[in-house]
């Protein structure tokens, strides 16, 4: 006899706060202030490297101090996905208005190439609607050339 199947419902998670509901979260759903803006098609204007799926794609992006962002969303975590170049800024972030936190978006392959790196912000958040601001710092690392943030995608769990 041929065998049949029948679907079966999953157990619940063993983690609640694995990342099972994870998803990325287009950036056009922020509220970008000034110093921010969209562009459909980014590509570097330096020497430096880059990676499929993080250049000629639209980006979130801001290169001044002070520039700052909103982003509303329902979940327990929240991050950015960035590509991080020679010119890769630190961000000053709050969630809920809580107290800021930072965040260096350069890293140890960012001054020859702009490297996809995610970041998670807040993995312990309780479910619910949650707000996030993100402002680009005055500083920026000694190593990096400039204070950009350049978002790909919005994190949410």
């Amino acid at each position: 006899p041929a065998a049949v199947l029948c679907p079966a419902p999953l157990p619940p998670p063993l983690d609640e706060r694995s990342y099972a509901r994870g998803r990325l979260v287009d950036p056009r759903q922020v509220s970008p202030g000034p110093g921010w803006h969209w562009t459909p098609t980014w590509h570097p204007t330096d020497n430096a490297s880059t990676r499929a799926g993080f250049v000629d794609v639209p980006m979130l992006i801001a290169e001044s101090p002070g520039a700052e962002c909103r982003f509303s969303f329902d979940g327990t975590a929240v991050g950015i996905f960035v590509a991080a170049g020679p010119d890769a800024g630190i961000l000053a972030y709050r969630i809920d208005g809580r107290p800021e936190r930072r965040l260096d978006l350069f890293t140890q392959w960012s001054p020859k190439l702009h490297i996809p790196w995610a970041y998670i912000l807040d993995a312990d958040l309780a479910p619910g609607r949650h707000e996030l601001v993100l402002q680009v710092a005055p500083d920026h690392n000694p190593q990096s050339r400039g204070n950009a943030a350049r978002i790909v995608h919005f994190l949410v769990n």
